[in-house]
Order: C-alpha cells, then sequence, then structure tokens
C-alpha cells in the first residue's frame, strides 16, 4: 500500500514545508529606511528521510538591520486539514500559501524534529535590485496575494524565490540558465531525489508519463532547491547596468543546521527482477511437486499487486488534473486486467480445473508486454521505462508461459497421471 500512497501523494510535497498554520493575519512589510541595510540569504533546506522531505526546500531570508527585523519568506505551506484536500490534489488544484516567519522557529523545526540541514548564503544584490525584490514580497505577503496554484515543477517554493531573484536582476538568471541540456530530464532529479526511499522512487517512475523525459533547461531544474542552489553558485553577481560584477552572486555560505543526508536505498527494480526467477523455479520444482498450486500463489499475488498498480495509473490517466500522470506507459506492464488472474490462481491453488481459454488472456499480456519492449528500444515509447521492463517483463514472460502449459490438456492429462 505504501507504492499506492506514494503515487498519489509524493508529488504533492515537492518543496513542501509544513502544515500550514490556521492564522491568516498577513504581516505588512514596513518599508526599510535604507535598502543599504537589507540583507538577502537563501536558504536551502536537505532531505530528510519522510516522503514530504525527499526534495528539500528553499526559504528567502531578508534581514532589516536598522530594524532589527529578521523575515523569512516559505512559499511550501499548504493545509493538509482542508477537507477538500485530498480531492483538489487528484485534481491537481492545490492551493499553497507563502508565509512569513522567524529564523529561529525554522531552524528549531528542521534540527530538532525533521533532522535536515540548512546552509545560509549571502545573495549580494544592489540597493536597486533589492528594492525591486522587496517590493515584490510586499505585495506578495498582502493577504489577498499569499495564495498561488501550486506545480510541482513550475509553481513551488524553490521557482518562487527564483523568479524574485530574476526579475531583481533584470532576466539574467533565466538567458543566463534558459538553453536546454539534452541530458537533463525531470525523471533524471526525481529518481535521484528519491532513491532514499524505494518504494517512493518505483511509484513515481511507473506513475509519471513522457512529460519527465523530455529535455529541460537549468532554468526548468530548479524546481528542485538543491538545483537552484547549485546553478546560483556557478553565477556572478550584476550591477545595475546588467554587466557582471567581480563578486558571486552567493557569498559566505553557512551552516545552520547541521544533519547528514539520508543515504541511498537500494534499487526497487532490482528486486523486481528477482521475481523472473520464480516461475522458472516453479517449472523446476515441478517436477517433483505440484506445480498447479505453487504457480496459483504466484499468479494470486501478481493478480492482486498488478490489478492494484494498473487501476492506480488507468485512474490517473482517466481522472487525474496532472498532466505528468496520464497515459502512463507502465499500464503495458500493469493492467486492471491482471485481476483476472486472482480467480485462476485460486482454482490452481484448489486443485480445480481452469478454463483452456486461459491461454488466449496469457497471450494478450504477454503481447502487451512485447509492445512496450519493442516501443521502448524502437523509440517508439519515449517514457523511461527501461528500468521497469528490466525489472518485470521477463517475469511477466515466463509466467504466462507457464500458464499456457499448464492450461493445455497435455499438461492436465499429465498431471492426473501423477496424481
Amino acid at each position: 500500500m505504501r507504492i499506492i500512497r506514494s503515487i498519489f501523494l509524493l508529488l504533492v510535497y515537492v518543496c513542501a514545508g509544513s502544515t500550514m498554520s490556521s492564522a491568516e493575519e498577513a504581516f505588512i512589510l514596513p518599508e526599510p529606511k535604507s535598502y543599504e541595510h537589507l540583507d538577502f540569504y537563501l536558504l536551502t533546506v536537505g532531505p530528510g528521510k519522510e516522503v514530504y522531505t525527499l526534495f528539500g526546500h528553499t526559504i528567502l531570508r531578508v534581514v532589516d538591520r536598522e530594524r532589527g527585523l529578521d523575515m523569512n519568506f516559505n512559499w511550501g505551506i499548504f493545509d493538509f486539514n482542508d477537507p477538500a484536500f485530498i480531492f483538489n490534489f487528484y485534481k491537481g488544484h492545490l492551493n499553497y500559501l507563502m508565509e512569513i516567519s522567524d529564523l529561529e522557529s525554522l531552524l528549531t523545526l528542521y534540527r530538532d524534529y525533521e533532522h535536515r540541514q540548512v546552509i545560509q548564503e549571502q545573495i549580494n544584490l544592489t540597493s536597486l535590485q533589492k528594492e525591486k525584490i522587496f517590493h515584490q514580497l510586499k505585495w506578495n505577503a498582502r493577504s489577498e496575494n499569499r495564495r498561488y496554484l501550486y506545480d510541482q515543477f513550475l509553481d513551488n517554493c524553490s521557482t518562487k524565490p527564483r523568479d524574485l531573484l530574476d526579475l531583481g536582476l533584470g532576466g539574467k538568471i533565466k538567458a543566463t540558465f534558459i538553453a536546454k541540456d539534452l541530458q537533463l530530464t525531470y525523471r533524471r532529479l526525481i529518481r535521484d531525489a528519491a532513491r532514499v526511499t524505494p518504494w517512493v522512487y518505483f511509484g513515481l517512475d511507473i506513475s509519471s508519463n513522457t512529460y519527465l523525459d523530455h529535455p529541460i533547461s537549468p532554468w526548468d531544474a530548479m524546481f528542485l532547491p538543491r538545483e537552484l542552489r547549485e546553478h546560483l553558485l556557478t553565477m556572478r553577481a550584476m550591477k545595475d547596468d546588467g554587466t557582471p560584477d567581480v563578486v558571486p552572486l552567493l557569498s559566505n555560505p553557512q551552516i545552520l543546521v547541521d544533519h547528514d543526508e539520508p543515504r541511498h536505498s537500494i534499487n526497487p527494480f532490482r528486486v523486481l527482477s528477482l521475481t523472473g526467477l520464480l516461475p522458472i523455479f516453479i517449472m523446476v520444482v515441478g517436477l517433483k511437486r505440484d506445480v498447479r498450486r505453487m504457480l496459483g500463489v504466484v499468479l494470486l499475488i501478481f493478480g492482486v499487486a498488478s490489478g492494484v498498480l494498473g487501476s492506480v495509473l488507468l485512474s490517473n490517466w482517466l481522472f487525474s488534473g496532472y498532466r505528468f500522470l496520464k497515459g502512463s506507459a507502465a499500464l503495458f506492464v500493469f493492467s486492471p486486467l491482471d485481476f483476472y488472474l486472482v480467480g485462476i490462481g485460486m482454482n490452481l491453488i484448489k486443485n480445480r480445473s481452469i478454463h483452456a481459454n486461459v491461454r488466449y488472456f496469457s497471450y494478450l499480456r504477454m503481447a502487451m508486454v512485447g509492445f512496450a519492449i519493442l516501443g521502448f528500444y524502437s523509440g517508439f515509447i519515449t517514457q523511461g521505462i527501461g528500468e521497469l521492463l528490466w525489472g518485470q517483463a521477463f517475469f511477466i514472460i515466463v509466467l504466462f508461459m507457464t500458464l499456457i502449459q499448464i492450461s493445455t490438456r497435455k499438461l492436465e492429462a499429465l498431471h492426473e497421471t501423477r496424481s
């Protein structure tokens, strides 16, 4: 069930900060006496072990030294207690909130509860650039402007500060990083971030369609806080006339909270590939034992698992509002049709006869998997399902080949003779 939960819930937490507080009062930003006394910082929060922490987080910190104000702008707030949250999530209509908080409460959260690293870097801006960004923050802090329609890749806690900084720098960030990188895709970035938790890695990978496989630019990649920080570290600060300054855009790195990042876990597709040995084991052991019952157990388990996963993938296609969850090619591997195998498995376990027409269903399912294999390696299917095919295609083909043999009259007669 964790895999199913990941398909439904995980992407909502890309850049999620914490659950939204019930207070709706907006903090009115006081106009600074001098923008020279404003300091801007980029806070990059590392990944944690929980689902909603896997992708990291970004916070924009603004310190008014003259007024003694320390304002931390967080665009990762959502209201999980909203009765319509699950429905709105599934339809892709998520309202997130920008919240301003003090630094100490944030550090306490990441240090004592979520155990996540927090790195701070000063953003080197001119007074004019600070004024542009501050005025936009002041607009965003109004009650009527605090909510926004969340998008996992285009509008989240990392792209909000990215866009603000780009506004202050006259579009120089976007101009620098807008060229597409043929080796860079959303899937590659998501896989790398999700390797900490195998069931999340698996669930996201099979549920996401070709949208994640198109080449993207480093600008697009900044939907992840880590990517935003790494790319901004390569930039120079900008003068007001648009020319590069001698100082870097980010400087004076400080580790405010020091926690080790969680280690990458085992690749779930490698574990899944071991299932390919089961049908072979059944065929070998079946020379001495009742192969029908052993095959029935495997069919029962696979029928339930594949049927549930296939139903989720089909439901995503038909009803979800997310463009990247529609039409996943993994439906050729995991299918709602496989619920049919539950009855067949039960009959084999109870030593009942099965209809010979079961082989036609087996031919259909092998053809579906074969189409996925040919489509992927010919380039017709552009979704990155290589790991899934490597981990499950052999198992499915051998499984149904075994079922075809069992369903033939010859093997039925042989079984009766052995009995």
